[in-house]
């Protein structure tokens, strides 16, 4: 009876651990409750996505941790394309210069943040100095615009894109003023792109007046003899 007992409480024993190993959270394997988090380690975690559990990066300075009975993973830092679990959280990139949102349980960049500032988190709150940015450069809000890295072309959102707005060659370039864009187009180049039709500008070898038509700039009219086209004020002419 006694051997009976023993191997009846072994097997109960190995019962309960086969038990407890399946139900652990392990990556590939089904679940039940969408969106739960399991700590792999302090900055890993496993999350329950259509069933099945996938790895996550906790990334953020508090890693993965327990809250009571339930674990949580610190995504105040990620990168595009990885792992996420809050559809439209937003946070900043790894590299504090881009500023991602939760899509699809994917993080997806949604701008760049190049300026002086770059991506910051206030709180709770996400903060992106896109006032500098790349041709192409995700955007978030149309016909917001921005410098390029150059300063040499102004950029504006369309289409969820940064895209040429107008170039830039005077000597004082794409600026950023009070948070605001500043372009100086007191020069150009023959089919250089414009922002506004019907708008004046001197060629580089301040030979020629050029204007804006059709978004790009074209000759309107040539500087005779010795004369040399210049932009006084709001004046251009040559003179």
């Amino acid at each position: 009876m006694r051997l009976g007992k023993a191997l009846s409480v072994l097997a109960a024993i190995a019962m309960v651990t086969a038990l407890a190993t399946s139900c652990k959270p392990t990556e590939g394997k089904s679940c039940r409750q969408d969106g739960r988090e399991s700590c792999v380690d302090a900055k890993n975690a496993l999350v329950c996505h259509k069933g099945t559990w996938e790895p996550m990066l906790c990334r953020g300075v508090n890693g993965c941790h327990k809250v009571g009975s339930d674990a949580e993973c610190d995504q105040s830092i990620a990168e595009d394309a990885e792992v996420c679990n809050l559809e439209g959280d937003v946070v900043c990139g790894s590299d504090q210069k881009s500023m991602l949102e939760c899509k699809s349980a994917r993080w997806a960049r949604t701008a760049s943040c190049l300026g002086q500032n770059g991506c910051v988190l206030v709180g709770k709150v996400v903060k992106c100095d896109n006032t500098v940015a790349a041709l192409g450069d995700a955007c978030t809000h149309p016909d917001d615009y921005a410098c390029s890295q150059d300063k040499k072309v102004e950029l504006v959102c369309k289409d969820g894109r940064f895209s040429v707005s107008a170039t830039c060659r005077g000597p004082k370039g794409c600026g950023v003023v009070a948070k605001q864009i500043s372009c100086d187009d007191t020069k150009a180049v023959l089919n250089d792109a414009c922002g506004k039709d019907g708008s004046y500008t001197c060629d580089m070898e301040s030979k020629s007046i050029l204007v804006c038509r059709g978004g790009h700039y074209v000759v309107d009219e040539p500087c005779k003899g010795k004369l040399n086209c210049r932009v006084l004020g709001t004046k251009v002419g040559c003179f």
